[in-house]
This record gives structure tokens, C-alpha cells and sequence, in this order.
């Protein structure tokens, strides 16, 4: 990806010698603007403490703060430099060139500089010290979330789980309704890089599709434990999830053409049609029909 800013762009970008800086992500596109790619690079990546910001020489620096130009270098400004302070979290200095983006300023790291005709405002963001994440929303986005509060928590996108067991076996004549689907599984939501997300309880019989359903009709499957699957929430409610559909990553695939069509338990015992339209069924065990 620098590599591919420094061809379009014109301009240099120095990135730290570490295993992030040359590891392959899949499905990296993207089609906005140059400062929302900078801005994130860092989740695309799973980089901690991701920062970027313009270095002396012109270029840019992309990458961890712990590699940064002025990790380790905290700088202590007294409070006769201030010209003035606002919101808690920002205060006018004279331009002092070494100050920008990225720059541990009487303890905390600055994320923004506006430079005014001979005079700069830094901002700054209180953050957590392991992490770099910011410690506070700004007022903008508590009032978008005191309104819209599926958009604090994420439960307006789709989010991924992995499977820990099934709810319960399923008896023809069983009814599924909110308070016991049955036909349901326990899962464990994971965080955007795919980990247990280890702040949120595994969440009890959430249902799972089922294709062509009606009254004892439809086609099951339990996915087994350890699948991924991803979950939904109706309207944004954690009190109602769903699954969405189950997804093949980290499974082994069978044999598949464009244009059949497979089902298949295992290997030996499978029911295909194939691109001319011929049905091959098979199974090491028996085929029985009823009429």
C-alpha cells in the first residue's frame, strides 16, 4: 500500500521494519480519499497504537507509535507558553515546528495541529497508554449515539462468531419462538481481527437459518462447533440476534465446479448435479425411499 501512495502521490512514506509492514491482507479496497486510507490503515492491518503524521523531511511516517520519529521523546510545555486553552483539550502556542501529530505533549498524544498565520492550536485525545484507543467520544458523536444507540455498540453492522455447541436436539412437533428457538446454536462474537471478543458473554440459542422453511418443512443442518458464522441483531437490538449464514473459513472445501450444484455430509456421501444436469448420488452406507 506505500508502495502504491508513493507512485500516485509523489510522496515518500517511511514505514517501521516490522512483521506488519510487509504482511498480506486479503480484500484491501479501497476508493476514498488519501486521508481516510491513512486513517485506516491501522485496522486494516491490526496495527496497536497506530498512528501517521508528516515528518520534517516531507514525508510521511505510517505505522505504530512505538516506532514513531518521537517515541520515547515526551515533551513538557509550561503553561506561560499557553496563549490560550479550550475544551480541556487543546491549547494556541507559537508555531513550534517539531510539534505535530503523534508527539507526547505534557503526557498526552497530539492528534491534531491548525496553524494560524504565526500561532498553532494543538488537540489532543486522552487515550489508553497500552492500546493508543481514545479514552473519550467527542461531544458530537455522544449526542449521534444518545439517539442512535445501535451505532455505540456496532450492532447495526453484521459481526462474526464462532459456534461453541448447540442449544438442544429438535423433535418433530416443536415449536420455535423467541424465548426457545430450538433449532439454534451458542455462539461467541469475535472482534474485527477475528479474536474472541472477550468483553461481550457467549450469547445462548441465537436461531439459524433455514432455507425453504414452513411447518415441518425447511432444510437443517447444526453447523458443528468451532464454525463461523456471522449474526445480525433486528433493528439494531442486542436482545434480538439472528444468524445470518454460516462461512466456510478455516474448513476444508470439497470438490465444486461453477455451475453444480453439491450437497454433502462428508467425502463419501454426497448428492451433486452437474453442469449437464445429471445427478450423481452417492454414500458408503445405504439409500433408502419411501412411496
Amino acid at each position: 500500500v506505500a508502495g502504491w501512495l508513493e507512485e500516485n502521490s509523489g510522496i515518500s512514506i517511511a514505514v517501521p521494519d516490522v512483521p506488519y509492514s510487509d504482511k498480506p491482507i486479503p480484500h484491501f479496497t479501497h476508493n476514498g480519499t488519501g486521508y481516510q486510507l491513512l486513517n485506516n490503515l491501522g485496522r486494516a492491518f491490526s496495527i496497536t497504537d497506530y498512528i501517521w503524521y508528516p515528518l520534517p523531511d516531507g514525508s510521511l511516517y505510517v505505522g505504530g507509535a512505538e516506532k514513531a520519529l518521537f517515541a520515547g521523546r515526551p515533551v513538557e510545555i509550561p503553561a506561560e507558553f499557553s496563549q490560550g486553552t479550550a475544551g480541556g483539550n487543546s491549547m494556541t502556542l507559537p508555531v513550534i515546528q517539531s510539534l505535530r501529530p503523534g508527539v507526547d505533549v505534557n503526557g498526552e498524544r497530539v492528534t491534531k495541529v491548525h496553524l494560524t498565520n504565526d500561532t498553532m492550536t494543538i488537540t489532543w485525545t486522552p487515550r489508553n497508554r497500552a492500546t493508543g484507543q481514545p479514552l473519550q467520544k467527542t461531544p458530537a458523536q455522544r449526542q449521534i449515539e444518545s439517539h442512535y444507540p445501535e451505532l455505540a455498540s456496532g450492532l447495526h453492522l453484521p459481526k462474526l462468531a464462532r459456534v461453541v455447541a448447540p442449544s438442544e436436539t429438535v423433535k418433530s412437533g416443536n415449536f420455535a419462538d423467541p424465548f426457545r428457538p430450538r433449532y439454534a446454536v451458542d455462539v461467541q462474537l469475535l472482534d474485527a481481527d477475528g479474536n474472541p471478543d472477550n468483553q461481550t458473554p457467549v450469547y445462548s440459542a441465537v436461531p439459524l437459518p433455514v432455507p425453504m422453511v414452513g411447518n415441518d418443512s425447511g432444510m437443517f443442518q447444526f453447523p458443528p462447533e468451532g464454525t463461523l458464522v456471522e449474526v445480525a441483531f433486528t433493528g439494531g437490538r442486542p436482545d434480538k440476534p439472528f444468524i445470518r449464514q454460516t462461512l466456510p473459513d478455516g474448513t476444508s472445501l470439497p470438490d465444486i465446479k461453477p455451475g453444480e450444484q453439491l450437497q454433502q455430509q462428508r467425502a463419501e456421501v454426497s448428492q451433486r448435479v452437474t453442469q449437464a444436469g445429471d445427478w450423481v448420488r452417492q454414500t458408503d452406507q445405504t439409500i433408502s425411499e419411501t412411496s
